[in-house]
């Protein structure tokens, strides 16, 4: 009893000691609680809707581009993609899983998709299924429910309406790749943005960029959207600007279908300011395949055709001139006095230089032939000894003057220079002299001269012109859509030629006989009506008898013209890979450009058939065989 008394105190301070501490514990949690909610519990409330809310980047739509007359040749259009965001989902495997078996999709494929966007943060959309078609839109829709975290956006994509048409010069867009970010981040370019690759895409893409915006949406614990913020809940993304074309639509057309299945180039340009109104690469393809995704299939389908679909010929690829090469010889001469139209040389058949004949494609000769009358038949027994008397340097000048062995200017990527031989040249390429035999196969468009389709057209219109060097315009204006505000893009003199008028006008009018004579070479592009001047020719690719070999060793046909002569509106260059005579394959496609051209200024009636037809012209004597010079220069033969 009186131990119990002793410790009874003692129990019931510990009692008061505990209750006291309760009570303090206790307040403090009331403290808090009401700092929580009347001090922080705006700052908190925020904490809480922003943990709801997802800000998505809206793509803006990129500039269109309409040729001359407005018809759109590149647009957008709505597309639907599916994409997961791995923050809301509780399992990517599962649900891509599901979408595949929805939708009827290989779990590879929208596994790979996912997987190629591994740089982009965990709370962006990742997109598995780019361009979703209707019916495998609307089930996904319906397993919503059960695909947290999975969401479908309508963005703009690139659409090409004549698909086929002009495609390598429009060139496409692609979602930019890693190594591009890497080196254009800093000018505000992000993951998942569309960026030009080639043609005028990549060439005006500056331009074409629109500038993205963002959409707020608000979504619920399970990541589904559950609707849009409209206060300050989105910043409205600024499109690209519009490109308005020299490009004539119908003429491109009408170029493309004269080619056909070959492969060859068609330029057509305004000689007098550059524009370039067809601008024409075959084989072609369907710049829409690079709208969406594109399957490894399609695109080694691309690369691995040894058509060469993607590259541009016009202006990417080299080749002999041929005979179309006399035109600058002729012009030379004349420039520099060395012949008149008038001036005679003998052709026995060949010409013979050193222990050696070079053959003119006419065995028997053409006896005494003038400057006039040579062009006209392709004599290259004429042209050997004319190139003979000029000189490698003086055929180099005035090659150069006209645009050979240089860069053309025009707006587009993957332009290559061609090679307009000199002494220099060779010493630098060959480490060897010139030889005085080089010079003869130069002086008909063969050994070591290689041109493009393009520098072809800058020739053919600088001799309708009277000698000015346009650079090839193929954006007239640049449009903003928002303010209406246009950029003019003006023709740009590249040089004007210190040659006389009446020595273009002389080339030009004899150039006119190798359309309008019934022996000229150049007959099948004859309009009624309305004169054309040019030159055909032949380039070889190997020497004689590879033919033999396969297609690839057949000669390239060539046709480099003007018209009308009298005042030129047109100038049009043509090359026709591996299939024969200029004057058989070449000319008639340029006819068609022609008749498109014309039929357009009221020139010619709606349907035209003239001399010759519009298909592949019979050769003539000069077209069979023009050809027959050999890839390094000329057939050769021991003299007797």
């Amino acid at each position: 009893m009186i131990v119990g008394r002793l410790e009874h105190p003692f129990f019931g301070r510990r009692l008061t000691g505990a209750a006291f501490f309760s009570l303090v514990m206790l307040s403090l949690l009331v403290l808090r609680l009401w700092y929580l909610q009347a001090v922080q519990g705006t700052h908190f409330r925020d904490l809480s809707e922003n943990n709801r809310i997802r800000s998505i980047r809206t793509v803006a739509a990129r500039g269109s581009v309409y040729d001359r007359e407005g018809r759109v040749l590149v647009g957008n259009r709505p597309a639907f993609q599916v994409a997961i965001v791995p923050e809301d989902t509780p399992s990517v495997k599962d649900a891509i899983a599901l979408i595949a078996q929805v939708t009827g999709r290989s779990v590879e494929e929208l596994t790979k998709n996912f997987e190629t966007q591994r740089s982009r943060y965990h709370f962006e959309p990742k997109v598995i299924i780019s361009d979703a078609s209707r019916e495998e839109l609307a089930k996904v829709k319906v397993n919503s429910f059960r695909l947290p975290g999975v969401i479908v956006e309508v963005v703009p994509t690139r659409d090409y309406p004549f698909r086929n048409a002009a495609s390598q010069l429009v060139g496409y867009s692609r979602e930019i790749s890693k190594s591009q970010l890497d080196k254009l981040g800093k000018d505000g370019y992000k993951r998942g943005d569309m960026l030009g690759q080639t043609g005028l895409e990549g060439t005006w893409e500056p331009q074409l960029r629109g500038k993205s915006g963002f959409r707020q949406v608000e979504v619920d614990a399970m990541g589904h959207r559950i609707g849009d913020r409209t206060a300050g809940g989105e910043l409205p993304g600024l499109p690209g600007k519009d490109l308005h074309l020299t490009l004539d639509l119908d003429l491109q057309r009408a170029a493309e279908e004269g080619l056909g299945a070959f492969r060859g180039a068609v330029v057509a340009l305004d000689p007098n300011n550059g524009d370039v109104l067809a601008l024409v690469s075959t084989p072609t393809y369907d710049a829409n395949v690079f709208s969406g995704q594109v399957s490894s299939e399609a695109w080694r389908g691309l690369i691995d055709d040894a058509n060469d679909p993607l590259q541009n010929r016009a202006l990417s690829m080299v080749y002999p001139p041929g005979s179309t090469f006399k035109l600058v010889t002729s012009l030379a001469a004349l420039a520099e006095g060395k012949a008149t139209e008038h001036t005679e040389l003998n052709c026995p058949g060949y010409y013979k230089f050193g222990n050696r004949r070079y053959h003119c494609h006419k065995r028997s000769g053409h006896g005494g032939v003038s400057l006039r009358r040579a062009l006209l038949v392709s004599c290259n027994a004429f042209y050997f000894q004319l190139g003979q008397q000029l000189g490698i340097q003086v055929m180099e000048r005035y090659g150069k003057m006209l645009g050979l062995g240089a860069q053309s200017g025009i707006e587009l990527p993957g332009e290559v220079p061609g090679i307009m031989p000199s002494e220099d040249w060779k010493k630098k390429q060959y480490k060897e002299r010139w030889y005085p035999g080089d010079t003869l196969p130069v002086s008909i468009g063969q050994g070591y001269v290689v041109v493009t389709p393009i520098q072809m057209a800058v020739l053919a219109a600088t001799l309708a012109n009277d000698g000015i060097v346009y650079k090839p315009r193929l954006v007239q204006r640049v449009v903003d859509r928002l303010t209406g505000e246009q950029q003019e893009i003006p023709p740009t003199v590249v040089r004007k030629l210190d040659i006389k008028p009446e020595v273009f006008a002389l080339v030009r009018s004899i150039a006119a006989g190798v359309v309008s004579d019934p022996h000229g070479t150049g007959k099948a592009s004859k309009l009624p009506g309305i004169s054309v001047g040019g030159k055909t020719g032949t380039a070889q690719v190997g020497r004689l008898g590879k033919e033999s070999l396969g297609e690839r060793f057949r000669d390239h046909a060539w046709f480099v013209s003007f018209a009308p002569v009298e005042k030129p509106m047109l100038a049009v260059s043509v090359i026709v890979e591996n299939s024969g005579h200029g004057g058989q394959f070449a000319a008639p496609i340029a006819k068609k450009v022609y008749e498109a051209f014309f039929r357009k200024k009221g020139m010619l009636p709606p349907e035209v058939v003239g001399e010759g037809g519009t298909g592949p012209a019979g050769p003539t004597e000069a077209d069979t065989s023009e050809g027959t010079q050999e890839a390094d220069g000329v057939v050769e033969e021991e003299a007797d």
